[in-house]
C-alpha cells in the first residue's frame, strides 16, 4: 500500500481484493470448532449421522435470506448439531467471534481494574488537516498547496488508504500523549488501563 507513487492506494479494487484474501487466509488457517467436552461423544455421533445434502440445502436457504425452521427429523438433527458447535475465528477481522473475543477482553479488564472513568470517541477531521492531504496527494515532497474543501474531499475520496493512515497516526498520538501508560504518564497522569477499538 505504501508504494512511492501510491498506485495501490488509489486503485479502488486493490484494498477490497487484498482484504478479501486476508479474510480468506485467516478463515481457513485460524478458524476452528469449539464444543463442550461433555458433548464430545454426542457431537461426534451427530457429525457422523448428519445428512450432508440436508446441511447443504439448509446452508443455501439461509444464505438466500430465508428464515429456516426445521420441519423434518434430519433438519432437526442438523439444527441440534449447529447449536452444540461454535465456530471460533477470533483472529479473523470483522467476524462474529472476533467481536465476542473483544467483549470478553473488555469484561475481563473491567473485572480486573474496575469500570472505566472516561469514554472517548475520536473522529479526526481528515480533509482539513495538511498531513492527511499530503498522505493523499501523489507528491513525494511535503508541499500542501491551498485547496478548496471540494478539492480536498475529492482527493481523499480517491485515496481512502491515506485517511486510514492519518487516522492511525492521530490515534497513536492520542494514546501516547493523552492516555499514556503506567511507565509514561499521560496528560492526566498515570493510566491503569485502557481499551481501544475501531468501529466495524
Amino acid at each position: 500500500m505504501l508504494y512511492h507513487d501510491k498506485r495501490f492506494q488509489t486503485d479502488m479494487a486493490f484494498p477490497f481484493v487484498a482484504f478479501s484474501h486476508e479474510q480468506i487466509k485467516a478463515g481457513t488457517t485460524q478458524a476452528f470448532i469449539l464444543a463442550s467436552s461433555k458433548n464430545f461423544e454426542n457431537i461426534s455421533t451427530q457429525l457422523l449421522s448428519a445428512d450432508k445434502l440436508v446441511l447443504q440445502d439448509l446452508a443455501m436457504r439461509m444464505a438466500g435470506g430465508e428464515f429456516v425452521k426445521p420441519s423434518t427429523e434430519s433438519e432437526q438433527l442438523c439444527f441440534t448439531l449447529l447449536c452444540d458447535l461454535d465456530l471460533a475465528s477470533s483472529k479473523t477481522k470483522g467476524s462474529v467471534s472476533s467481536k465476542c473475543s473483544m467483549q470478553h477482553k473488555i469484561w475481563s479488564l473491567v473485572t480486573h481494574i474496575g469500570g472505566p472513568t472516561w469514554y472517548f470517541t475520536l473522529a479526526p477531521c481528515d480533509f482539513k488537516h495538511p498531513l492527511c492531504i499530503y498522505y493523499a496527494d501523489t507528491r513525494q515532497q511535503f508541499d500542501v498547496p491551498l485547496r478548496s474543501d471540494q478539492e480536498r474531499q475529492k482527493l481523499l475520496s480517491q485515496n481512502p488508504a491515506a485517511a486510514a493512515q492519518f487516522f492511525h497516526f492521530m490515534v497513536s498520538l492520542f494514546l501516547d500523549i493523552v492516555i499514556g501508560s503506567v511507565h509514561k504518564p499521560g496528560l492526566f497522569g498515570p493510566t491503569a488501563a485502557y481499551y481501544c477499538t475501531v468501529e466495524q
